[in-house]
Order: structure tokens, then C-alpha cells, then sequence
């Protein structure tokens, strides 16, 4: 038998919402719960349990650097080396270098990723500044460029045909002097209580410039011969443009500097540093500058001497950068006909007689003054004095000994890009004059000489062993 009631529907009701209510109730605990731990975490705890995140960030994709056509080139070369095949494989690196990606990326990466570059030598010189090197091949015969690359500069630069890149660096075109300063002097005259204090002041300007100058710069380029390794320097204008060659930057150095010098070049900053290291021949040299191969002892007999050949040392050379072009430490840069003569005899007291050849029109006459015996004498001191009467300008080294030096000092008449400039164009031996040994002159004082490090330290070590180091003659 089923009662019904008619209050069951209204019970069911409370019950479902009571039950409702229930839940949402814990609910709320449970968020309170998580809120109130959070906070006593505090950020240091929120850190450590940050949220889960709906999407990672995507990968930056990797840039592929491989350039298939530049391994075919290569291919191509290898195959056929000649003019023409080098010129299309170099062509197609300087034009990869210039667009696309590869503009802004790392010359290794590019590198690793172009294994024909490697096959093929390829060298990277740091230019010294940001994002600035140059790109050369130097075991290519048929290489005659090299490739600047920089920031909106990537061009190629032609080298003469024998000529190999060693060094490169970008440098300031000028320099700012610093600012002048007061300098306050302190002088107490007198005691007690009359001495009186004197202050003076006065402006004092910097010698030399300390800091760069804002604006345009120079690409220096020094190269070397393949053959002979005499020294090749270049210098190129950067500015808004494309570069422009800069021959202002070694126009104050001696007319034939890089055809008779020979030797390594590094960079010091903006200066140029050389070690000059003259050629040593197990043959004796069939010239004026020959020693005898015989000697006649006080009783007159021959005594036979065995040629040996002597280790010659090197000496450094500076090329000061002036802010705007280069000149040789220690001397002045102008082109007075005194200042060539003086230069040269300075270089042969000094024992520097390849730095000497600089000036020079032909270089074999070097061997005038070591036949004299003047390479590397200091005493006595020499006078350089001026000729009168004569054609151009002449000067005589008075030497204090049999002989004395004739040196003709003239402007180059040939055609080229040497005309007009002064050089040496003769020397001549002259018996002593009476007349001339009265005038004072000007002192002919040779400059020093920075020996290498690998020569201070062969000397320092045959010094502990006792023997003596050799000497430069």
C-alpha cells in the first residue's frame, strides 16, 4: 500500500539544494586553501612553481650558410686552375658576401659551412675594428685581390700581381689634440713675515695628439713580394662612398722605402712597426762591399781566410702615424734636400744600410759607403756640410778619415709617379778637404735601433755561456 503526501515534491526540492549548497562551499575552501598557500610562498615560491604554459616558444630557425655553387666553382678551378676559373669562384664569394645573410655573419661560420674555402686556404685578417676583416688567399698564384669586408663597405681590392697581403688595419683619419690646460706655479720669496707668494699662470698645449678624431678613416693595407719580399703599403680613404685610394699617407716616406726595404711588418695601434732582417749568402759577394778573402801578415805572406757566413742581425724600423699620413720615427717629414742627406747618412752610422737604400735612385750604390768603412761608425763623429757651386744640391760627409762622402741630392726627371720628387742620384768619393773639415756642419748622430726579441734573447743567453753575441757590421 503507497501514501502519498502532498509535501514530498517540497522535500525532494530542499534537499537537492541543500546538498548544492554543500558543494559550493568546499569548493571555496579548496580555493582558499590554494590562495593562502600561494601567498605564503610569496614570489620567490611563485617562481618556482610558475604556471603551465599553453605554448612554448618556437626555436629560432638556423642559418644555413652552405653555398652549393661555390663548391662547384671550386671544383672547376681545381680542375682547370687558371685566370679565369679563380676569378669566377672569387667573384662569386664577394658577391655572397655582399647580400643576403652572409653580410652579417661570423667568417668562421661561413667557413664551416663552405669546406672549399678551407681546401683552398682562404685567410681571415682582423682589420681592428667592429665587424671590419679582409679575406685573401695567399698560397693562389692567380689570387690579385683581396675582399674588405665591413658594414655597407664589402668591396674588392686589387693587389699588384706579385704582391701577398700580411697585414691590415683600419685606423683614424686624423687626431684631436687634447684640450689646453692652466698650470698654476707657486714661488714664496722671502722669510717670515715679509716672504711674499707669487702665483703665475700660463696656458699649456699638448705636443701630441692623445684621442682620435671623429670622422672619416684609412684602410692601410701592407703586403709583401713573393719574390724578393720587399715591402708593398696601400691606403684607402673610407668615407660616405666607395673607397678612395690614399696616397697622402705615405707620401712623406723616401721615394723607393718599399722597393729596397724588405722585412716583416706588424701593427702597433695606429703605427707601423718593422723588423728588417737583411738576407745572409753563404756566397761572398763579388762587389766593393767584399771582405778579403786573403789577408797579408807583417812578414808579407798570405794568410788564407775561410769564409763564413755571419749571422746578421735585424733592427726595427717605426713608420709614426702623424694623424693624416706616416713618416720614419726620428725623422722630419718634409722634403727639404738637408733632411734626404741627413736621413741617409743617420741610417749608415746607424748600420742600417738597407733602410739607407730608401733613398737611393739605384740601390747598388750602398756600396760606396761600406767600401769606405761608414756602415755602422760612430766615431769619430761625421759633418754633413753643404757644396756651394754646384748643380742641385751636394752635401759632403766629412769622415775624419782618407776619404771623405760626395752626396748629390736631385729631383727625379723620369716619367712616372715619382717625378719631381727628391732622392739621391749619386754618391762620390772625394780626398779631404781642407776647407770643408774647418765648418761646423751638422752632426751626423745615428738614431737607435730596437733589436728584435729573438735577438735580445740570443744575446742574453750567449752572455750567461760566455761568448760573445754577435755584432751587426
Amino acid at each position: 500500500m503507497q501514501i502519498k503526501s502532498p509535501q514530498a515534491p517540497k522535500l525532494l526540492q530542499i534537499g537537492l539544494l541543500a546538498l548544492l549548497a554543500i558543494g559550493q562551499s568546499g569548493l571555496c575552501s579548496a580555493a582558499g586553501a590554494v590562495s593562502h598557500e600561494a601567498a605564503s610562498r610569496g614570489p620567490a615560491g611563485a617562481a618556482a612553481h610558475p604556471a603551465p604554459a599553453d605554448d612554448a616558444a618556437p626555436e629560432a630557425p638556423k642559418r644555413n650558410f652552405n653555398a652549393p655553387v661555390l663548391g662547384t666553382l671550386a671544383k672547376e678551378y681545381k680542375d682547370a686552375p687558371d685566370d679565369v676559373s679563380w676569378n669566377k669562384y672569387f667573384t662569386y664569394l664577394r658577391d655572397m658576401l655582399v647580400n643576403g645573410d652572409f653580410a652579417s655573419a661570423n667568417a668562421a661560420d661561413i667557413i664551416a659551412a663552405n669546406p672549399s674555402l678551407t681546401d683552398l686556404h682562404v685567410r681571415i685578417t682582423d682589420a681592428g675594428a667592429k665587424n671590419a676583416h679582409v679575406w685573401s688567399f695567399p698560397s693562389i698564384s692567380e689570387s690579385h685581390a683581396v675582399i674588405f669586408v665591413a658594414p655597407g663597405k664589402t668591396t674588392a681590392i686589387p693587389l699588384p700581381l706579385s704582391i701577398v697581403l700580411r697585414e691590415a688595419r683600419v685606423i683614424p683619419s686624423s687626431f684631436a689634440a687634447p684640450a689646453p690646460r692652466v698650470e698654476v706655479t707657486k714661488i714664496v720669496k722671502g722669510h717670515g713675515k715679509k716672504a711674499v707668494v707669487v702665483r703665475t699662470a700660463r696656458v699649456v698645449h699638448a705636443a701630441a695628439p692623445a684621442a682620435p678624431a671623429a670622422g672619416g678613416k684609412y684602410l692601410v693595407l701592407i703586403g709583401g713580394d713573393r719574390q724578393n719580399n720587399s715591402l708593398w703599403f696601400k691606403g684607402l680613404k673610407i668615407g660616405e662612398g666607395p673607397l678612395v685610394d690614399a696616397p697622402e699617407l705615405f707620401a712623406s716616406l723616401p721615394m723607393f722605402f718599399s722597393q729596397n726595404v724588405s722585412g716583416k711588418a706588424s701593427f702597433s695601434g695606429s703605427d707601423i712597426v718593422l723588423t728588417i732582417q737583411p738576407p745572409a749568402s753563404n756566397t761572398p759577394a763579388r762587389d766593393l762591399e767584399e771582405k778579403p778573402q786573403v789577408l797579408i801578415q807583417s812578414n808579407g805572406k798570405p794568410l788564407p781566410v775561410k769564409p763564413a757566413a755571419a749571422a746578421v742581425a735585424g733592427y726595427k724600423v717605426v713608420l709614426k702615424y702623424m694623424g693624416g699620413k706616416f713618416a720614419l720615427s726620428g725623422h722630419m717629414p718634409d722634403d727639404a734636400p738637408l733632411s734626404v742627406a741627413l736621413a741617409f747618412c743617420q741610417n749608415i752610422c746607424a748600420g742600417r744600410s738597407d733602410v739607407a737604400k730608401a733613398w737611393l735612385i739605384d740601390p747598388k750604390l750602398v756600396s760606396i759607403p761600406k767600401y769606405l768603412g761608414l756602415v755602422g761608425r760612430t766615431t769619430p763623429p761625421m759633418r754633413l756640410v753643404a757644396m756651394s757651386g754646384a748643380s742641385g744640391s751636394r752635401y759632403r760627409l766629412i769622415t775624419s778619415a782618407k776619404d771623405d762622402l760626395i752626396i748629390d741630392v736631385g729631383r727625379i726627371t723620369a716619367p712616372g709617379r715619382l717625378k719631381g720628387q727628391l732622392a739621391i742620384k749619386g754618391l762620390f768619393i772625394a780626398p779631404p778637404d781642407a776647407y770643408a773639415a774647418k765648418l761646423t756642419g751638422t752632426f751626423v748622430m745615428p738614431q737607435a735601433s730596437e733589436k728584435p726579441a729573438a735577438d735580445s734573447d740570443a744575446a742574453a743567453a750567449a752572455t750567461k755561456s760566455g761568448a760573445k753575441a754577435p755584432q751587426a757590421h
